[in-house]
C-alpha cells in the first residue's frame, strides 16, 4: 500500500472512531438522565432490600455465595440499564 492510501485509512478509522466516541457520550448521558428520574424513594427501597439480601446471603452461606449473588445482580443491572435509556428517549 501507498503511503496516500494508508493515510486515508487512518483518517477513515479515526472518522469512525470519533463517531463511536460521541454515540458513547451520548448513551452515557441518557443514562444518567434515566437514573435522574428515578425517585429517591426508590433508591432507599431498593439499597433497604438489597441491604437485606446482603445480610441474609453472608449469614447463611457466606462470602462466596454474596460474590456469585452479586454476579447475578450485575448481569441484571447491565439488562436493566439498556431498558431505562431506551425509557428515557421515549418520554421526551
Amino acid at each position: 500500500m501507498s503511503r496516500k492510501m494508508l493515510e486515508n485509512q487512518i483518517r477513515t478509522l479515526d472518522e469512525q472512531l470519533a463517531i463511536e466516541l460521541a454515540l458513547l457520550k451520548l448513551d452515557g448521558r441518557e443514562r444518567r438522565a434515566a437514573v435522574a428520574r428515578i425517585p429517591p424513594l426508590v433508591w432507599v427501597a431498593v439499597a433497604s432490600v438489597g441491604g437485606l439480601l446482603a445480610g441474609k446471603i453472608i449469614g447463611s452461606k457466606g462470602p462466596r455465595l454474596l460474590l456469585s449473588q452479586g454476579g447475578n445482580l450485575f448481569r441484571l443491572g447491565s439488562m436493566l440499564m439498556p431498558g431505562l435509556a431506551m425509557a428515557s428517549g421515549k418520554s421526551e
